[in-house]
């Protein structure tokens, strides 16, 4: 094909402006080099120090330049004495009483370690991190996430990095302020796993809250989260036990408030606003519970007419630390209510319990306790009390 004179010019017009485009950005991509070198290298020039150099007579030779906390000598100044310029006092100079040295605000330290399981666990939690530019207190940032908490089935927990350069979760009564945040969504507990569309909720909100507190964020994977979210609703369900010993009378005759009352009283057990009696350890921490065989819950004030045809004790097997020692202390509670009130011990279809079927309920209990061990999760700790909640 033979070209014509038009269409040789257009070629040659093209490759001088493709070569001038490439010659244009080589020589731009130099320059932008050479001033990353200048300030990689500490080159430019600082405008604020210059002026601070240039009035303490800095840009002098090393015998003039004064030592730090006391003025500077001034040169001898050819000029005459009534053009001389007054001297400069700088405040960060003084040393005096009158002038005391004001040191900048310590900048937080950032933290080097994540929150401890006890606070949140990243084990079952969906971790998110969150970094302000500055400190925020910690009445702003549980307002901003209020509406999103709301939003979810699973407790959301917030922690930040204090001023001691500890983890803390942030309470309802805290005032302090923080910089750093984690907040934890928990992946499983007894009502299921959660949902892939609760974790893409969580996702985005916590997105939307990042930005209004203009926070740098760092997000779970999604995939993994979920992963593991089934896996631990799958091994718990495995291992969730709870045991219920029953006392009736032993001649169906009702059980009065008043008789209740007093033996719980004598047992160490204390009646809460849920309606249950709490038989508690030494730090406080629950080890079972008894309840009204009924529907209604025991209340404090009803207590003296209460007539009910027994009653229930719980114990939560995952949620306390060493069970088998517990159920014997509660059985031993039980035996000796069955001996005051006349009633008798029996299991769900109201058959009487005897010693072998509690030392049977006993070797099961031990074996669940293993297990959850065998999983990482310690019977007890907080990491149990989460997941069973």
């Amino acid at each position: 094909m033979v070209l014509s004179e038009l269409q040789i010019s257009l070629i040659g017009l093209g490759a001088v402006g493709i070569g001038a485009v490439w010659a244009y950005n080589k020589w731009q991509e130099h320059r932008h080099r050479k001033a990353a070198e200048r300030v990689f290298r500490g080159e430019q020039a600082d405008v604020l120090l210059d002026k601070e150099k240039d009035s303490l007579g800095k840009g002098r030779s090393e015998k003039g330049r004064a030592e730090p906390g006391t003025a500077a000598q001034e040169p001898v100044d050819k000029r005459p004495s009534e053009m001389q310029p007054t001297a400069r006092v700088e405040p960060a100079l003084a040393t005096s009483e009158k002038h005391p040295v004001v040191s900048p605000e310590k900048p937080p330290a950032k933290p080097l370690q994540d929150p401890p399981e006890e606070i949140l666990d990243a084990v079952i939690d969906a971790v998110v991190r969150l970094e302000l530019a500055d400190p925020i207190p910690a009445q702003r940032i549980r307002d901003v996430q209020r509406p999103l908490a709301g939003r979810l089935s699973k407790p959301l927990r917030w922690v930040g990095f204090d001023d001691e350069s500890q983890w803390c979760e942030i309470g309802a009564r805290d005032v302090a302020s923080y910089q750093f945040l984690r907040a934890g969504l928990l992946l499983a507990n007894r009502a299921g796993a959660l949902s892939e569309t609760e974790l893409q909720d969580y996702r985005l909100g916590m997105q939307e809250l990042a930005t209004r507190l203009a926070a740098t964020i760092e997000l779970p994977d999604a995939a993994e989260s979920l992963s593991r979210a089934v896996a631990l609703d799958e091994a718990c369900a495995s291992v969730d036990i709870q045991i219920a010993v029953h006392v009736v009378h032993r001649e169906a005759l009702p059980m009065k408030g008043p008789q209740l009352s007093a033996f719980a009283k004598a047992a160490g057990l204390d009646l809460r606003e849920d309606g249950l009696f709490y038989g508690c350890d030494a730090g406080g921490a629950t080890q079972f519970t008894m309840t009204n065989l009924g529907s209604l819950p025991f209340v404090a004030a009803e207590m003296d007419s209460l007539s009910t045809h027994g009653i229930t004790f719980w114990l939560d097997v995952p949620r306390v630390a060493n069970a088998a020692v517990v159920f014997d202390r509660m059985i031993a509670v039980i035996r000796e209510m069955a001996t005051s009130l006349d009633g008798v011990m029996v299991d769900d279809q109201r058959s009487p319990l005897s010693d072998a079927m509690l030392l049977d309920i006993l070797g099961k209990i031990v074996e669940i306790q293993q297990k959850l061990s065998g999983l990482g999760i310690v019977p007890g700790s907080t990491r149990a009390l989460r997941l069973f909640a």
